[in-house]
């Protein structure tokens, strides 16, 4: 009769192979954990894109220190990849010039609410190319101008990607007509 149990030599190896599994198993959730804060992301840039256009269609009221308000917009800046703004347009100018998300800025227009990303999501780039995009919805037939620009065929685009891999992106674009969609 033969001894009953298992070698250290067979420990090690189950332990082994219990370890690598286990390794590749928390690996693929905290990629499909970042990946899940994207998509969120993603879908709450589109969800504040509509939700900015219904404020100024809306008409709802927001004091302008300086004249009357001319609509609602949103606004990226890819030197704070972090967050974005929704704003009151106070200066008929078409693009924010207010306080940015570092705080920096100080024109007329006033912001009404500041977004931050989910953490490991940011802003990776913008279209048309530049440091900044918005769109101004302006009632009450709601115009949308796009980075100031009234041509039916603007668009903006803004690209999110994860910090931790930056080839992993969705894109949020909002049409010169204010439909938006996510690819």
């Amino acid at each position: 009769m033969g001894e009953k149990g298992f070698t250290i030599v067979e420990l090690l190896v189950v332990l082994g192979v219990v370890s690598i599994i286990s390794a590749i198993t928390f690996t693929t959730l905290k990629k499909g954990g970042e990946t899940l804060a994207l998509d969120r992301s993603a879908h709450q840039v589109a969800q504040d894109m509509r939700r900015t256009g219904q404020m100024a269609l809306r008409g709802e009221p927001f004091i302008c220190p300086t004249g009357s308000m001319v609509g609602y917009g949103i606004y990226f800046n890819r030197q704070t990849p972090s967050c974005y703004l929704i704003y009151a347009e106070c200066d008929d100018k078409s693009f924010y010039d207010g306080i940015d998300c570092r705080g920096g800025g100080g024109g007329p227009d006033r912001q009404v609410e500041r977004i931050d990303l989910e953490q490991g999501v940011r802003i990776q780039g913008l279209w048309p190319p530049g440091f900044a995009g918005e769109a101004l919805f302006i009632p009450p037939q709601l115009t949308v101008q796009i980075n100031g620009n009234d041509d039916p065929g603007a668009r903006l685009r803004v690209t999110l990607s994860l910090t931790s891999d930056s080839t992993i992106t969705k894109t949020i674009t909002i049409t010169q007509k204010g439909t938006v969609e996510i690819q």
